[in-house]
């Protein structure tokens, strides 16, 4: 793995600025949850082993993880939630969408409320952020999520570790007079070095969002993969009707041994979905995002996904979406057969049928 920011690092950085955060056990691994961002980090094989999630590499050192906190900057790694769509809650002109674009310290790093305990763990916090180019100036919203570990599905599986957890959100528009579509919208940050897999009902359409993907998609008759570099930025956006919920991230953990992180989530082809492209107003229906990063900001890869669309005209003002994170670690032909289980893609690293 490219990228160590282990939970021993994770911790003392925690520790020493005073930051709230609690432990999510499951299985033979461990997560952890912080007031800080609304994050989760890991999961953890043990205090000294990377996190499978991106960490920022601020977390190595005290000095650059203050210097981090303190200017509030929102990519601190993990997984996370935020508002969309993208415009107009993060853009202030969609002509010039990377010169305007700005994470308002509202939604992210927020002020989040952590509660509960290893079984059940919550985070919660009331947003009040700008949108831009609307009629109106504000949006009010309540953002929840609840955590737990799961059972494991394949639990005659050997020689793997195993960390399951189930996420459920909850998202409510408090300012449905400011009328307009909303989604929660999930966003894993992996580091990168592999591959996504993204199972479908056809060959897969996408949407190019900035530069074209070009080389590193590959479009199978059900099926589709994605190169994880975190060096070549790119966003595309893939449409709900023709997805099952269900993407798997596959890559090298050590000398010895592969991991796979699969991400199930709502998806549901008569959601309207609103996030689109900049330049394409009206080019929505898509409820699954994959973003490269091009290294300046780290070096990573985004698997996001969009919750249920709320105050779209429906009279409903309130979502409750569930999200499934299934993660292993075992030997090459093990997580293969992991991951043709969970998405019924035969993977061999380079090859698939």
């Amino acid at each position: 793995m490219n990228h160590a920011i282990t939970l021993a690092m994770l911790k003392a950085r925690l520790h020493e600025n005073g930051l709230a955060y609690k432990v999510l056990r499951s299985g033979s691994m461990e997560a952890v949850v912080t007031q800080y961002g609304g994050r989760v980090f890991g999961p953890f094989e043990s205090e000294d082993a990377p996190g499978l999630f991106w960490a920022n590499s601020a977390f190595a050192g005290a000095e650059n993880f203050r210097a981090l906190i303190e200017s509030k900057d929102w990519n601190i790694g993990g997984d996370r939630i935020w508002i969309a769509p993208e415009i107009p809650f993060f853009v202030k002109d969609r002509t010039r969408f990377k010169e305007t674009y700005v994470v308002q310290p509202e939604i992210d790093p927020g002020n989040y409320l952590l509660s509960g305990g290893d079984g059940h763990i919550a985070l919660e916090q009331n947003v009040t952020a700008q949108v831009f180019q609307m009629r109106f100036p504000k949006k009010r919203v309540h953002m929840q999520r609840t955590l737990k570990p799961i059972l494991n599905p394949l639990q005659e599986m050997a020689e793997v570790l195993y960390f399951g957890m189930e996420m459920n959100s909850s998202f409510t528009d408090l300012s449905p007079e400011s009328r307009m579509p909303i989604e929660f919208w999930d966003i894993t940050q992996l580091n990168p070095g592999g591959e996504i897999l993204i199972p479908s009902t056809t060959k897969l359409e996408y949407v190019d969002y900035y530069a074209p993907i070009g080389k590193f998609i590959q479009s199978h008759e059900t099926f589709s993969t994605v190169k994880a570099t975190g060096t070549d930025e790119f966003k595309i956006a893939l449409p709900a009707l023709q997805l099952l919920g269900r993407a798997a991230y596959v890559s090298c953990y050590d000398e010895t041994r592969y991991y796979t992180i699969i991400k199930q989530y709502n998806n549901n082809p008569s959601t309207p979905y609103c996030c689109e492209p900049a330049d394409r107003p009206g080019m929505r229906g898509c409820s699954l995002f994959i973003y490269n990063d091009s290294g300046g900001l780290g070096g990573f890869t985004e698997l996001e996904n969009s919750g249920q669309t709320i105050s779209d005209g429906s009279g409903i003002f309130k979502s409750q979406d569930q999200t499934v994170y299934w993660v292993y670690i075992g030997p090459y032909r093990q997580i293969c057969d992991i991951v043709r289980r969970f998405t019924g893609i035969a993977y061999r690293e380079g090859t698939y049928t």
